[in-house]
């Protein structure tokens, strides 16, 4: 058992062994890094040696595995200790959900070599590191190859478990929705946690994935979401960040063959003193492919929100198209709101472009919607609700949906002007 500054790294008797060297190699690489090694301009906003000091304690809580179940709506997976009784998954459908520690030995292999995807391609953090070597919720989702779910894949995730590791694997030409719900258990508070997602999508699938998230407003959720996608891989995230004191979430998108297309939506409203922090970077290492990130943001009170989007077009990637657009509106004189949108082009041949705004409310628009008869506060949650609209749009119809429509409604007639 080996130990860092008072994290452990335990043996874990019910694991298989492919697993423990994986997680003991991520151990090794987290013992050589340092807070040096982060990115302090990423960071700058964000503090994140005292994120670490409230993690390290609970690095090693118990595990909890997944459990699938149906309903008329959606299929659901929720999660348990792993004293609890193991759950049974149906055959009936072309869908695998499972911990890493449980998989046979060929899917044992597939996952593997997903785990090791961030490490090959991109430069880990010590947050990410962590996760890998000390994860203790786990949750593999697999869908064969040409198949399609039809009914929305949810996922429930509370905060109480403090560093979970999400695995997704879509063979060739299958389909998939996946809706990542967190929350916040009846006795949470204060709670810190990091989520790690990493999904891989192969030849011609297509993967539907939404973050939403209304946890209480003194934790803290760390989220790390990485996907990488193969020729004619079709993506598309969208983000809704509602609770929490902090929320922190990385996206990195790698394009591994020609074809390939990403799309991301966002929103976030901030009130109190909340903070909403959105690092994007989409990799365009190879010709052909596409990307497009939309963000809009509100803050009112003393809240903040901070927008990094990064398109990184590498030497060979010709004939890349990629947009990016963040828009702000700031509902108080002490709201603030961060938006830096960068390119980094190394080839000729690409479509871009970018553009960012930081703006108050209109006196104009209010005193149009004054003359017709709204009271100034009516105005301003009109000018709110148009405001999103653009994203609540691109939502899928069904439950998730209304549960979004509903929790941004109920923001909007809670702000105090």
């Amino acid at each position: 058992m080996a130990q860092i500054d008072n994290i452990q790294f335990n043996i874990r008797s019910s694991e298989p062994e492919w697993l423990t060297k994986f997680r003991k190699k991520s151990w090794d690489l987290f013992s050589k890094q340092k807070w040096a090694d982060l990115d302090l301009e990423e960071w700058r906003y964000v503090e994140p040696q005292s994120l670490y000091e409230n993690m390290k304690t609970s690095a090693n809580g118990h595990l909890r595995r997944p459990h699938l179940s149906k309903n008329e709506h959606a299929l659901l997976v929720t999660h348990a200790n792993e004293s609890e009784e193991k759950a049974t998954f149906s055959n009936e459908l072309p869908i695998q959900v499972s911990t890493l520690g449980d998989l046979n030995e060929t899917d044992a292999k597939d996952v593997l070599s997903i785990l090791n995807l961030p490490l090959t391609h991109h430069r880990q953090d010590v947050f990410g590191s962590l996760n890998l070597a000390c994860f203790n919720q786990s949750t593999y989702i697999s869908i064969e190859e040409g198949a399609c779910i039809d009914a929305p894949l949810i996922l429930d995730q509370i905060v109480s478990s403090p560093i979970s590791l999400l695995v997704v694997h879509l063979k060739e030409r299958s389909n998939l929705n996946l809706v990542e719900r967190w929350s916040s258990g009846a006795s949470d508070s204060n709670n810190i946690h990091h989520a790690r997602v990493i999904c891989l999508l192969e030849t011609g699938s297509k993967l539907s994935f939404m973050s939403t998230q209304n946890v209480n407003e003194e934790s803290q959720l760390l989220s790390h979401h990485h996907f990488f996608l193969h020729k004619d891989a079709q993506l598309e995230a969208t983000y809704l960040p509602l609770g929490g004191a902090l929320s922190r979430q990385e996206q990195l998108v790698t394009f591994l063959g020609e074809g390939a297309h990403a799309k991301t939506n966002g929103l976030v409203f901030g009130h109190k003193k909340q903070v909403f922090d959105f690092h994007s970077v989409q990799h365009h290492d190879v010709p052909r492919c596409e990307s497009d990130l939309f963000f809009r943001n509100v803050v009112t009170d003393q809240s903040k929100s901070i927008f990094v989007g990064n398109v990184a077009i590498r030497e060979g990637a010709s004939g890349t198209v990629a947009n990016q657009a963040n828009k702000n509106l700031l509902l108080s004189a002490e709201a603030e709101a961060v938006t830096t949108p960068k390119l980094e082009i190394d080839t000729e041949d690409v479509v871009c472009g970018h553009g960012a705004t930081v703006a108050t409310l209109s006196e104009t628009e209010i005193f149009y919607l004054q003359s017709r008869g709204l009271t100034r506060e009516q105005a301003i949650k009109m000018i709110v609700g148009g405001f999103f609209s653009p994203i609540l749009e691109r939502l899928p119809a069904g439950l998730v949906r209304d549960e979004v429509l509903e929790s941004v409604e109920q923001r909007i007639q809670e702000v105090s002007l």
